[in-house]
């Protein structure tokens, strides 16, 4: 670990399998071998052993944590959900520099599995990069740790859901000026609740958006330009009668050179962690997505 009292690096490590996916330990001590696994690239190990799950557990024991990556994607067979529900996964990769995925955090996040977004650089030698893009962050995760600059305090900032994921926008988010990561309880038969949501950025905007359990909520957005940096707002009171979460995400301008030679058409995005909205202290629960994470899960036994 190395810090000058302001900024600090730390190690970290992918580790892979051809079918249990891509997951990502931040902070650990030391690397966790083998690294790849289940024949994936080197070293040449063919089975997929070990799990996971034991994989997170060690991460947590060398004084890191560890998350899904691509949005549990990039496998055959991706345990990321089995690994969620199991208490395994500390964040919830839904970004990098050319993948942006939400699908499989936001049906875990309606059965009340409520995990952190997380976003980073994953190759620092792509090329597909516009020339504003830096060489490393183009797609980077802000938490707030206050006033206190070591790992242990961003690891705790983050695990509590204090941060957002962006590749460029600045986004910001309250319900009843509770941020991101934090609780909202409300009576038995509900209550309305203020929402407040902005996007700002020196680049062009496309859309900013409040979304409850994956859905978008219907709003009007304030857009305004000052001093060269263009500003959506959404402030609105919605009511609320069923335990929920909320969040905002925007999008920005289209990445050309990445749509270009890739091909991916793919916007800079921003998104915040979730606020939990719980009425009469009852859980987040869809019907719907328990059914789909029951039959994924039963699929892998």
């Amino acid at each position: 670990e190395g810090t000058d009292g302001q900024r600090l690096i730390r190690p970290g490590e992918e580790f892979r399998d051809s079918d249990q996916g891509h997951i990502n330990l931040l902070g650990i001590s030391k690397v966790i071998p083998p690294i790849s696994t289940g024949g994936l690239a080197g070293p040449d190990v063919p089975y997929h052993y070990p799990p996971f799950f034991d994989v997170f557990q060690r991460a947590r024991e060398l004084g890191g944590i560890g998350g899904v990556a691509h949005g549990g994607g990039y496998s055959r067979n991706s345990t990321a959900m089995a690994n969620t529900v199991l208490g395994a996964v500390d964040f919830f990769e839904i970004g990098n520099t050319n993948g942006y995925r939400t699908d499989i955090w936001y049906r875990l996040m309606n059965c009340g599995y409520i995990t952190p977004p997380a976003a980073g650089t994953d190759l620092p030698n792509f090329p597909f990069r516009d020339p504003w893009e830096p060489f490393l962050g183009e797609i980077r995760m802000y938490v707030r740790v206050g006033e206190h600059r070591d790992f242990e305090s961003w690891k705790q900032a983050l695990t509590r859901g204090e941060v957002f994921v962006t590749s460029g926008p600045i986004v910001q988010f309250t319900v009843n000026g509770v941020g991101p990561g934090g609780i909202v309880r409300l009576p038995a038969d509900g209550s309305e609740v203020e929402l407040q949501a902005e996007l700002a950025s020196p680049r062009p905007l496309q859309t900013l958006e409040i979304v409850q359990n994956g859905q978008v909520v219907s709003s009007d957005t304030r857009r305004a330009t000052d001093e060269g940096i263009h500003r959506w707002q959404i402030r609105q009171r919605v009511r609320i009668q069923k335990s929920c979460w909320l969040a905002a995400r925007g999008e920005g301008e289209r990445k050309p050179t990445l749509e270009r030679y890739f091909p991916r058409r793919q916007n800079t995005i921003a998104h915040t962690a979730a606020v939990q909205v719980l009425v009469g202290n009852r859980p987040i629960r869809s019907p719907d997505d328990a059914q789909f994470l029951l039959k994924q899960l039963a699929a892998q036994q």
